[in-house]
């Protein structure tokens, strides 16, 4: 898991000096520069986030409680992903879309 994780960091790392190429357009083009922005390390890190809530609702739901399972998983991707995808919109403190996902 160590060495995944630091791979991941590595191919992060490598990516974000890198220029995502100019012979492709359109849609093919905005996933490219997502993944030039810091994208593996964020989406990698956000199913992670989602298996670990949903693995938290499981265990709640075991001991006897009734967790919202699904609605938690969703708020913690989004306040996962609100710092990222902030960075991609010029105009958006990070901060807003967070509180956004909490409420």
């Amino acid at each position: 898991m160590i060495a995944a994780c630091l791979g991941l960091a590595s191919l992060d790392a490598w990516l974000a000096r890198q220029a995502p190429p100019d012979f492709v357009g359109g849609l093919v083009a905005t996933i490219l520069a997502t993944l030039y922005n810091g994208g593996p390390i964020v989406l990698v890190l956000t199913a992670v986030v989602l298996c670990a809530s949903i693995e938290l609702g499981g265990l709640l739901r075991h001991a006897g409680y009734r967790p919202i399972t699904y609605w938690g998983a969703a708020t913690a991707a989004l306040a996962t992903l609100s710092p990222w995808l902030a960075s991609g919109l010029s105009n958006t403190d990070p901060s807003k879309l967070a509180c956004l996902a909490l409420v």
